[in-house]
């Protein structure tokens, strides 16, 4: 499981990166500081989203393996409300928050975990 150790840090670095981009865009260029502070927002959730979902997978194979409690879910409804909470705080303050780059970069982490998994599998072969 220590390869899912490797993909979070990995992960939380390019996320990182990503955000302070995003903060760092919304600081030159005014015109669009609604959207870099949106995409910086929804990519920040979508981290933490994937962060969560990896947390409960363990707690399943440790169930699995006998060493956890007995009933064991994967959250999907906290990950649903988290994202939906990003996106309603950009729906009450658009002058802040651009709500389409918030629902569109909820979906930055699933994806660079992909390019991630699959520059892993490359390294290793």
């Amino acid at each position: 499981m220590d390869d899912l150790s490797r993909y979070r840090k990995v992960l939380a670095l390019a996320t990182l990166c990503f955000v302070v981009l995003c903060v760092l865009a919304a600081g030159v260029l005014p015109d669009f500081r609604s959207i870099g502070f949106g995409m910086a927002l929804g990519g920040t959730i979508g981290c933490i989203n994937v962060t969560y979902l990896g947390y409960k997978v363990r707690q399943v194979a440790d169930t699995m393996a006998g060493e956890g409690k007995r009933r064991v879910s994967l959250g999907y409804l906290t990950r649903a409300a988290l994202s939906l909470l990003g996106v309603m705080v950009a729906f009450k303050a658009p002058q802040i928050f651009n709500m389409i780059a918030v629902a569109g970069s909820l979906l930055l982490a699933p994806i660079l975990l992909i390019i991630i998994g699959i520059g892993f599998s490359r390294r290793e072969s």
